[in-house]
């Protein structure tokens, strides 16, 4: 673990004598013994390091060098909400791992060995942190002038709890006919050149809007709408020919594979998504007057901080796509 020094380059409102600039091994050894391996064990003659990455990958979601990446980023942004002042390399790992394995209470309390409150408390922080990120991982690019298809646009649904704010047992509004539960609805868009999330709109109740009305009401048909641009979609997007592409019995063989690979590229990017638990599972959390946040917007919380490490996935040896 490294002290970094003052830049020329420092923002004034960072005191870079407290950043903690962490190396891949360092994030490795950290995550692993928090696990329970013992230092011997992990140097053993027979245990590699990709062996090593992958036991930290399988426990926290990301490379251990995309988690040292995200250390620096958080204490160095120039985002106020994201900005770690001191940052605990512990709390980050249970943060991580809670994402990524969604354990309950009594099962973090196992792990951590640490008081159920402080684990929460400090889990939350750190996602809210991870989360507010987003305005830098997450950004609408300039597309080039005359490339008219720029995105492909999807929602994706994740299951929840009934809501507690209801008077009757189920809402009807929260239905989700993908997953037969109550549940909301995501708007994601992904870049057709570089397959980065560009673009994210919700929570939104899954039995009141489905992916038509969202692009319609949300923000994303008015902003296509603004640059002149549009998006691939599937059949759930058709009646908005002068936003949305569709498959059409008219387009040529490359043009309609064209469609389809990013659609497919669409749906492994929702892939990777899910494969953080968090995103996979019920989510359990209910609406709680003694919380600063709602269940919605806990999950909304914890959507935009997975599409945050996706894109350190995506930058750190983790290539997402290959179609």
């Amino acid at each position: 673990m490294l002290l970094n020094t003052m830049s020329d380059d420092s923002d004034d409102d960072i005191d870079m004598q407290n950043v903690l600039i962490y190396t891949q091994d360092e994030v490795l050894m950290n995550g692993l013994t928090q696990l329970g391996w013992k230092e011997t064990r992990l140097n053993f003659v027979r245990r590699t390091d990709d062996k090593n990455i992958e036991l930290y990958k399988a426990a926290f979601g990301v490379h251990p060098a995309a988690a040292a990446q995200l250390i620096e980023d958080l204490q160095t942004t120039k985002i106020a909400a994201a900005r770690v002042e001191r940052l605990d390399i512990d709390k980050l790992h249970w943060s991580l791992h809670f994402l990524y394995r969604y354990p309950k209470e009594n099962e973090r309390e196992n792990m951590w060995h640490k008081s159920r409150n402080t684990i929460r408390w400090s889990c939350w922080y750190y996602v809210e942190k991870i989360r507010n990120l987003k305005s830098m991982k997450i950004v609408w690019p300039k597309f080039p002038g005359d490339d008219i298809w720029v995105m492909s646009v999807d929602g994706t649904h994740l299951i929840t709890l009934e809501p507690g704010d209801s008077d009757v047992p189920k809402d009807p509004s929260y239905f989700s006919f993908k997953h037969h539960t109550a549940g909301f609805n995501y708007e994601v868009g992904i870049d057709l050149f570089t397959s980065k999330c560009i673009w994210l709109s919700g929570p939104h109740k899954a039995g009141t809007y489905n992916d038509a009305k969202i692009f319609k009401e949300k923000g994303l048909r008015a902003k296509l709408r603004k640059y002149g641009k549009k998006a691939i979609a599937d059949e759930g997007y058709r009646g908005f020919p002068g936003e949305i592409s569709t498959a059409n019995s008219m387009d040529s063989k490359q043009v309609a594979e064209f469609k389809v690979r990013a659609r497919q590229r669409h749906e492994i990017y929702n892939g990777k998504l899910k494969q953080f638990e968090v995103l996979s599972d019920r989510f359990r959390c209910k609406n709680n007057p003694n919380d600063n946040l709602t269940a919605a917007e806990k999950l909304q919380c914890c959507f935009e901080a997975v599409n945050v490490l996706v894109a350190y996935k995506m930058e750190f040896g983790e290539p997402l796509f290959d179609i």
